[in-house]
C-alpha cells in the first residue's frame, strides 16, 4: 500500500519514510499542499499522512480538497498543533484520525493501520445491520430506529474491529493491542467496560446477547446472524 507523507519538516520526512517502508508500505513523500494534491492526482495513494502547518495550503484546506475528490482517500493528520479546538478543526475538516506529535513509532503505525482498515471495511460496504441496529462503518454511527446510539470513539472502534473479524474470538490483550495501542498502560479492564456498554446498547436483551459474545476464559466475538 502506498503512503504520501506531507510534511515541510525535511527531518521529519527523513524519518517517517524509512519508519512506513520498513513497516513494509510504499512511501513517498512532499513538503506542500500544492505538492501533494498534484501527487494525489498523478499517483493515487492509499492513505495521507498530513501536517497541518504547511506553507502555502494549510493541512485542513488540503484535507477538504480531497474529500471533494471522488472515492475515499483515507487522512490521517500528524501535527503539532495539539489544542482541542485544533483537534475539532481537523475532524471538521473530515480526517479519518488526529495525531499530535510527538508520537511513538508504534502507536503511529498501530494507528495507521486502524485508519486502513476501517477505510478497507467502508470499501466492500459501509453499512452492517445486527437485528434491529444499524452501523454505518463510513459516518461511524449506529442507528436504532433511526436514532444514533451513544456510542463513544473506543466503543465503536471496537465494534468496527469485531465486525471485520466475526466468528473470531480475540482475548483482552489482543483487543487493548489491536483497538486502543501496542502499548496501552491503562485499566486492563476497559475491555470488559466498554463490551457491556455495547451489548447494552446493540442487543435487545444484553443478558441473552444474539451477536456480542463471551467464550468465558477466552475472548470475545461477534456473530452477524443471530446464534439459533
Amino acid at each position: 500500500m502506498r503512503m504520501l507523507i506531507v510534511e515541510d519538516e525535511e527531518g521529519l520526512r527523513s524519518y517517517l519514510e524509512p519508519l512506513l517502508i520498513r513497516a513494509g508500505y510504499d512511501a513517498d513523500s512532499v513538503a506542500s499542499g500544492g505538492e501533494a494534491l498534484m501527487s494525489i492526482r498523478i499517483r493515487r495513494p492509499d492513505l495521507v499522512l498530513l501536517d497541518v502547518g504547511l506553507p502555502d495550503l494549510s493541512g485542513l484546506e488540503v484535507c477538504r480538497e480531497i474529500r471533494r475528490m471522488p472515492g475515499y482517500l483515507p487522512v490521517v493528520f500528524l501535527t503539532g498543533q495539539d489544542s482541542p479546538e485544533d483537534e475539532l478543526r481537523g475532524f471538521g475538516a473530515r480526517c479519518d484520525d488526529y495525531i499530535t506529535k510527538p508520537v511513538q513509532p508504534e502507536t503511529l503505525l498501530a494507528r495507521i493501520k486502524n485508519v486502513l482498515r476501517l477505510a478497507g471495511i467502508a470499501a466492500h460496504g459501509d453499512k452492517v445491520t445486527l437485528g434491529s441496529v444499524t452501523v454505518d462503518l463510513r459516518a461511524r454511527e449506529a442507528l436504532r430506529d433511526g436514532r444514533p446510539l451513544p456510542l463513544g470513539p473506543k466503543e465503536f472502534d471496537l465494534l468496527a474491529f469485531l465486525l471485520e473479524h466475526p466468528g473470531q474470538v480475540f482475548g483482552k490483550t489482543q483487543l487493548l493491542t489491536q483497538v486502543w495501542s501496542p502499548d496501552f498502560r491503562g485499566d486492563p479492564h476497559t475491555v470488559e467496560s466498554r463490551m457491556s456498554k455495547l451489548r447494552i446498547e446493540l442487543e435487545d436483551n444484553p443478558n441473552t446477547p444474539r451477536h456480542l459474545h463471551t467464550r468465558r476464559g477466552v475472548g470475545y466475538y461477534l456473530t452477524l446472524e443471530p446464534r439459533g
